[in-house]
């Protein structure tokens, strides 16, 4: 429905409407109070920063796992040189 109404100047203006609120204000009231997909959004977030921390102490952490492996391996190569002698 088409309403006509007046602006500052006094000119008249044609303005769409549902009811009697105009179409652009119920669109928007209705985006604002529009709650449909925030989950998700909060979902992705959260996930990306479980990520993020993760991939940062793996930064922090590698080389002293990596050191660690490599004295398992030093150790356990040694004893099976020993056991086969």
């Amino acid at each position: 429905m088409w309403n006509s109404s007046r602006c500052s100047t006094g000119n008249p203006v044609l303005q769409r409407t549902v009811g009697e609120q105009p179409l652009m204000k119920n669109l928007f009231t209705r985006f604002i109070r529009d709650d449909e997909g925030q989950d998700i959004i909060e979902y992705g977030l959260l996930a990306a920063f479980i990520s993020v921390v993760a991939y940062l102490t793996l930064q922090a952490i590698g080389q002293d796992v990596e050191t660690m492996y490599s004295d398992v391996k030093s150790a356990s190569g040694a004893a099976a040189q020993g056991a086969g002698s």
